[in-house]
């Protein structure tokens, strides 16, 4: 088992800039895995991490390559395929609750013909 800090990152970010961060940041090539699929507007990167220190600069190097989003999971097993990070992802970001609409009240004086709009 082990942790693991992931990141999704757009197709038209250069994938070998990433993997040169992480190498130049002493990471071995074991310690990391790019996830391409060229079927997907998304990559996937994950980063085997051993404790906070190794979390924080991992999500650093992430947000300097523009970062989609970034995951934390812990006790995950060795080796995962794609498929199963992106469903583990999903599942995050379906858990995540969204930020609400500005909701906006229209009042009238004809009683119940108040008008509720969303996002305006």
């Amino acid at each position: 088992m082990k942790n693991i800090v992931a990141g999704v990152f757009h197709n038209t970010h250069d994938y070998k800039k990433l993997e040169n961060s992480l190498l130049d940041s002493g990471l071995a090539d074991k310690d990391f895995m790019l996830y391409l699929n060229p079927e997907n507007e998304h990559y996937l990167a994950s980063v085997h991490v051993k404790n906070d220190a190794e979390k924080i600069a991992a999500r650093e190097i992430f947000i300097s390559h523009k970062v989609v989003n970034s995951y934390y999971f812990e006790g995950i097993s060795e080796h995962n395929t794609y498929e199963e990070l992106k469903e583990l992802i999903a599942k995050v970001a379906h858990s995540e609750i969204a930020e609400a609409q500005e909701l906006n009240i229209k009042k009238s004086t004809d009683g119940i013909n108040d008008e509720v709009v969303f996002g305006k």
